[in-house]
């Protein structure tokens, strides 16, 4: 059995300051010749408030909600996405974890 993180690198932290290394968030393929069908990328508050969602893989989150920065602290990301091409791995899938923002 593979679990759906298994398909992803994911970082638990990023720190969005402009200095050109680790400004954004966004999640990698572990393999790229992986095929994904569909994807979804939401990005929540401590509240649950919706901060950043996109169906495109290859958009990151930059730690900003309507063009202002987030406040430092931890966020919770949904992954919702489908494999294509491998046995036995069908449907759906969601992966949920925390990122942290560090400034």
């Amino acid at each position: 059995i593979i679990e759906p993180s298994q398909y992803f690198y994911i970082p638990n932290a990023f720190t969005p300051d402009g200095d050109g290394r680790n400004d954004v968030f966004r999640p990698v393929l572990a393999d790229p010749e992986l095929a994904v069908g569909s994807w979804q990328l939401a990005i929540f508050d401590r509240w649950g408030g919706l901060v950043f969602e996109t169906a495109d893989i290859s958009l990151s989150w930059d730690g900003t909600k309507n063009g202002e920065p987030c406040p430092e602290g931890a966020y919770v990301y949904q992954i919702t996405f489908n494999v294509e091409g491998i046995p036995g791995v069908e449907g759906e899938q969601t992966i949920v974890g925390t990122v942290v923002i560090v400034r």
